[in-house]
């Protein structure tokens, strides 16, 4: 697992929004693609100060190996005090806590953690509502869960998630604030972007899926962060919003949602990218200017002549999406 370069500039962005510290948890340890000065200077970007930590070299992760990529603790370490653990369902790369999340969680780590960062694992389960629920309960009581899962059928995603998945379960669950974000972009981009962002405008869209039809050659990512109340639960199933008997919770919670504040915003008068029904640009997350994520092409060399017919499709597809 890892964290795209525009999904670590939104992990600073909301950092400075509202500082992460506390006990944290990362889902599976996380490739940073990008070296310590690299990080470092999208903090600076981001207008952060540097904490002064040592940051050491990730020789963990299977995609970081040989990279000089940044450890994922030591990312963190660079602008926040957070103190973070790892969970992961084996402890092939040094998880600290081995648990797999379609099972409950034990009692142990209820109401544990200020800080999880879900990223990219509910996409790849058979029951990811097992593992939500099992997040907001690790939830304190002012904690905030960061989520970052495929929304488009792209990268082998095993399921996917819209903007009302996340909308109606943290809604259900009374949760104090929800902000979530659609984002697009170019699928041979996903690793350095860029990434449009797209917020719902009204209660009704919240509860629906981003219009992807407009967008057929684009990739999607549904990113939400979601801040664990007083009155919260964890364990409430939301009801998709077309068999509602009732509106009342989730129209309620929208209305307390939609005063949060986001961490990214442009003037009107400076979008470049049109709006769409029901969702509306909001600004577009962009990597190191010039940067590009380094191939491995002895490994692609060598995947195509072990895989003929996976290396003729991945062919067709980047001529494909070069042709929109």
């Amino acid at each position: 697992m890892g964290i795209m370069v525009p999904m670590v500039r939104a992990i600073l962005k909301e950092h400075k929004r509202k500082p992460i510290t506390g006990q944290g948890l990362l889902i599976g340890r996380q490739t940073i693609p990008l070296t310590i000065e690299e990080a470092k200077e999208l903090v600076r970007m981001e207008g952060i100060p540097l904490r002064d930590v040592s940051p050491i070299i990730d020789n963990v992760t299977s995609i970081s190996r040989d990279r000089n990529y940044i450890e994922d603790i030591s990312f963190f370490a660079l602008f926040s005090d957070v103190k973070l653990k790892t969970l992961d369902v084996t402890d092939y790369e040094d998880a600290e806590i081995v648990h797999d999340m379609h099972v409950p969680i034990p009692d142990e780590y209820a109401n544990l953690f200020d800080f999880i960062w879900n990223g990219s694992c509910l996409d790849n389960m058979f029951d990811p509502a097992m593992a939500m629920r099992s997040c907001g309960r690790m939830l304190k009581i002012g904690g905030r869960l960061f989520c970052m899962e495929m929304g488009s059928p792209h990268f082998d995603a095993y399921t996917m998630f819209s903007h009302a998945w996340f909308f109606d379960y943290f809604a259900v669950n009374d949760f104090a604030e929800c902000k979530i974000y659609s984002c697009l972009f170019e699928p041979r981009n996903m690793w350095d972007g860029p990434y449009e962002l797209y917020i719902a405008t009204e209660y009704n869209d919240a509860s629906r899926t981003f219009p992807m039809k407009t967008f057929s050659n684009k990739a999607l990512i549904t990113f939400a962060v979601a801040e664990k109340g007083p009155n919260s639960s964890w364990d409430k199933m939301p009801l998709q919003w077309q068999y509602r008997p009732d509106h009342a919770v989730y129209r309620t919670a929208y209305e307390r949602f939609k005063s949060s504040d986001y961490f990214f915003s442009i003037p009107e008068s400076s979008r470049s990218v049109h709006d769409r029904p029901g969702f509306i640009y909001i600004g577009t997350l962009k990597a190191i200017p010039g940067r590009r994520f380094p191939i491995d092409w002895k490994a692609r060399i060598a995947k195509a002549l072990a895989n003929p017919v996976w290396a003729v499709f991945r062919l067709c597809s980047k001529i494909r999406y070069r042709n929109y």
